[in-house]
């Protein structure tokens, strides 16, 4: 069957809708989700986006503009950013899928002085040199870069001109950022996916966490420079990879053996992640530097990383950490350390054991093993008795410390784990855990995950920050869709946000996971209440309070039903 293009567009609307609402985004806020067709047929979307943009009385909570050809549209594209201006849109994204990639982004962008949000993808940024001398974002608090083309300049001048930014993205830029973080606001830096020439901090008073993923070195380079110069409150740093980045600090460039001073030292630093060739003999010398120049780490993790061609034979030997002299924060402050793909190597066993040895502080050390590394019958119960084996002849420097060791169940060997939205959430604590603890005890990541995002909903409720608890419970539900409670709770915030469509939704899927549970016959019911639907509202909560007769809410909620139903038959009746 062959879909019309009028289909095909409803199609696509309709995925954005349903997008929208596992990101927890209520019905007022605008969505204009495109997928404007290329040849015959996009003008009419074009034409009906601008009716809506230009009939919507604002202000705008959150628009969303992609599409696969903004090159064919720059007049519209231009006058809807100024009619989103002109009526404060709070929330934008707007992406030009998928290219071309050095399209001009229209400078009207920086009349929309109202946003808090912008996530702008496979643009040019404007000249900023042009750009009126009075435009600026002065409620902006969280920017994501996708696929930009830009100038050293620019992103000065964005810095510049957002001085309520808190959380800055850079994902995808492949001409060699040089990232120069000048920002009395910034608390989040993430740089992903992006071939970087350097990432100076030169004045970062608030910045918290600084990532790095999945990065790597212009051609022309031997190396990507990561400096911190003044950045007092960092707490969060990963994932570093010694040998291809090259670690500065104050004026000093950290070198393996060297001798360290008080200005090559950052103690704000508390969780610490870095990605290690442990049989890349170069790379491993720099690790004991690193680890020096983070004296009051708690947190350590450590992603062992494979090199299709080791480069030298690697000698990090019992020998080697011994003259690599005292680490303070392995000594006197290290409480955690997460190893993820552990390969069994001698190198990676002599570093846990030089660890453990010596961490009077640890309480835990998680090993996740490469799937297949000890090509065991792949129980649970084998990798972590190997790995005790491999561990006993250690002696650990903790009598309370408690090694964990898990397999990791999936079969292909890839790049630390990562998420910029966790990563954005101050609530949750550790950008860099993903559950690898309760992954051992035999509960799965993703139950572990919906649990944490669950208490962060529930306290927006009790802040009755319905929009934010929603998106919590949404996310909740993709990673554990098996939780009735998420349904009852998200039901819960439609319903105080006024939509009772997507509350009776969620009211209807949590009674399928629970069809004895009270509370979802009572969500149900209220659902029902507020769409004015009494008589099945009357036959819902009904059917709930025969499971428990004795409930006085059940029973005050039917009460209140029946009457609402017999007004509502006496109004029809005149």
């Amino acid at each position: 069957m062959e879909l019309s293009k009028e289909a095909l567009v409803g199609v696509s609307m309709d995925h954005m809708r349903s997008s929208m609402q596992r990101g927890g985004l209520p019905p007022e806020m605008l969505e204009v989700g495109m997928e404007l067709m290329r040849g015959r047929g996009g003008g009419g979307v074009v034409a009906a986006v601008s009716r809506v943009l230009a009939a919507h009385p604002g202000p705008f909570r959150c628009a969303h503009l992609t599409t696969t050809s903004m090159e064919a549209h720059r007049g519209e594209v231009a006058r809807w950013l100024e009619a989103l201006a002109a009526k404060g849109v709070q929330e934008l994204v707007f992406v030009n899928r998928p290219w071309p990639l050095d399209l001009r982004l229209p400078a009207a962008l920086f009349a929309c002085s109202s946003l808090t949000r912008l996530h702008v993808g496979v643009w040019r940024l404007p000249d900023t040199r042009a750009v009126p001398r009075g435009a600026a974002f002065p409620h902006l608090r969280e920017m994501v870069l996708s696929c930009v083309v830009m100038e050293d300049r620019d992103l000065a001048f964005l810095l510049d001109r957002s001085p309520a930014l808190e959380k800055l993205a850079i994902i995808t830029c492949q001409d060699g950022a040089r990232v120069r973080l000048a920002s009395r606001s910034l608390r989040i830096l993430q740089v992903c996916l992006t071939v970087v020439n350097y990432v100076d901090v030169v004045d970062a008073p608030r910045l918290e966490r600084l990532m790095l993923w999945m990065t790597s070195k212009h051609r022309s380079c031997l190396s990507s420079m990561v400096k911190i110069r003044n950045a007092p409150k960092l707490r969060s740093l990963g994932f570093m990879e010694p040998g291809m980045h090259e670690l500065e600090i104050g004026n000093t460039i950290i070198q393996a053996g060297m001798k360290l001073s008080p200005s090559t030292v950052v103690r704000s630093v508390k969780i610490l992640a870095l990605e290690v060739k442990f049989t890349v003999r170069d790379e491993a010398r720099m690790l004991p530097s690193f680890l020096k120049c983070f004296p009051n780490v708690e947190t350590l993790h450590i992603h062992s990383a494979v090199e299709d061609e080791p480069t030298g034979k690697s000698k990090l030997n019992l020998k080697f950490w011994q003259d690599a002299g005292p680490i303070e924060c392995v000594q006197h402050h290290i409480k955690k350390v997460i190893m993820r793909e552990f390969r069994g190597t001698k190198s990676e066993l002599t570093f846990l054991k030089f660890v453990v040895e010596r961490a009077r502080k640890l309480e835990r050390m998680v090993v996740v093993v490469t799937n297949g590394c000890f090509c065991s019958s792949g129980c649970q119960g084998d990798t972590q008795a190997q790995m005790e084996t491999l561990m006993a002849s250690a002696k650990w420097a903790s009598e309370g410390s408690k090694l964990v060791a898990f397999e990791n169940p999936h079969s292909q060997v890839g790049t630390p784990a990562w998420s910029f939205r966790f990563a954005f959430n101050f609530d949750w604590s550790d950008p860099f855990d993903y559950g690898y603890d309760q992954a051992s005890l035999g509960e799965p990541v993703s139950k572990r995950k919906a649990t944490e995002l669950k208490s962060l909903g529930n306290k927006a409720v009790e802040k009755k920050d319905y929009l934010s608890a929603t998106g919590f419970y949404s996310q909740a539900v993709d990673l554990y869709p098996d939780d009735a409670t998420l349904f009852s709770n998200r039901s819960l915030c439609w319903h105080h946000m006024g939509d009772g469509h997507k509350a009776l939704l969620d009211a209807y899927e949590c009674r399928k996971l629970r069809p004895d549970w009270l509370k979802a016959y009572y969500r149900q019911g209220a659902a029902l209440m507020l769409l004015k639907d009494y008589e099945s509202a009357c036959e819902t909560l009904y059917d709930g309070f025969k499971l428990d007769p004795g409930n006085s809410e059940m029973e005050d909620a039917l009460r209140e039903a029946l009457a609402s139903l017999k007004a509502s038959a006496s109004t029809e009746a005149r």
